[in-house]
């Protein structure tokens, strides 16, 4: 009886493990560049991924078609929401919200709405959206909660200025199995590394994840300038405050009337 049982236990587990292969997918990913390079005449730059969904003999046949959807987060800082009050005759500034970990670019790329082909669990573990990137709101009545206002002050100025970008319909599938998302990067976008995180899913379920990256980096005179002021800061701050007097002298003496 004992044997029967290890034989059994045996079967079971050779089934499972049968069962688990044939619902592996496999992600083959490319992206067109790895470097981007920020020069003097730099407007902006668009980074191409390009994905295979592989599938083997032992795979089954699935009756839904897949799901992509591609996160990119840029380098991150902290970020303070500030906004304008008038105190008497001036306006003045006030801190409205503080966030200590804010990546300066990101982007969210699917094949449709991301609430309609992923499961909540699958949105927050991947961090699909800009409410599972910043830290959870503070549970205050909308009416007197600051945070509510700070995060849709940030949301709507990082949209204007391209940094935040949510697209459910630029991530293009030419055949089942392949696809390519396109990540637009403004000329405002930081430096640093990129992170690009990759899920397919079926029937709103993840079947596979996988991660790569790009830099963006400023070379060039450029490079050098920036590295210069990093580096010697207050020689850089003397050359700059010299050049505008001079500037100033120089304009001063072209233009004046005698």
């Amino acid at each position: 009886m004992t044997g029967g049982r290890a034989r059994g236990g045996a079967c079971l587990l050779a089934l499972l493990a049968t069962s688990h292969m044939a619902r592996a997918e496999d992600l083959a990913i490319v992206l067109s560049t790895q470097d981007v390079a920020i020069t003097s005449t730099y407007s902006g730059a668009r980074v191409t991924v390009f994905g295979a969904i592989e599938r083997d003999f032992s795979s089954i046949s699935r009756p839904a078609k897949y799901d992509v959807v591609v996160t990119v987060s840029g380098p991150s800082s902290p970020v303070t929401v500030r906004v304008k009050e008038k105190w008497g005759p001036f306006w003045v500034n006030r801190t409205l919200a503080r966030y200590a970990d804010v990546p300066g670019y990101y982007a969210l790329l699917s094949t449709g709405p991301v609430a309609a082909i992923a499961n909540e669990a699958a949105r927050e573990r991947q961090k699909m959206g800009l409410t599972y990137v910043l830290p959870p709101q503070s549970p205050l009545p909308d009416e007197i909660n600051p945070d509510k206002a700070a995060r849709a002050a940030l949301q709507r100025l990082r949209q204007r200025q391209g940094l935040l970008v949510e697209d459910a319909r630029n991530l293009q599938t030419p055949r089942p199995h392949l696809f390519a998302a396109a990540i637009p990067l403004p000329a405002e976008a930081p430096v640093g590394r990129y992170l690009v995180n990759i899920t397919v899913l079926a029937d709103s379920v993840p079947l596979k994840s996988t991660n790569t990256s790009f830099v963006v980096r400023k070379i060039g005179f450029e490079a050098q300038m920036t590295a210069y002021a990093r580096d010697h800061g207050w020689l850089y701050g003397l050359a700059t405050a010299f050049a505008a007097v001079m500037i100033g002298l120089l304009g001063n003496l072209i233009f004046r009337r005698d």
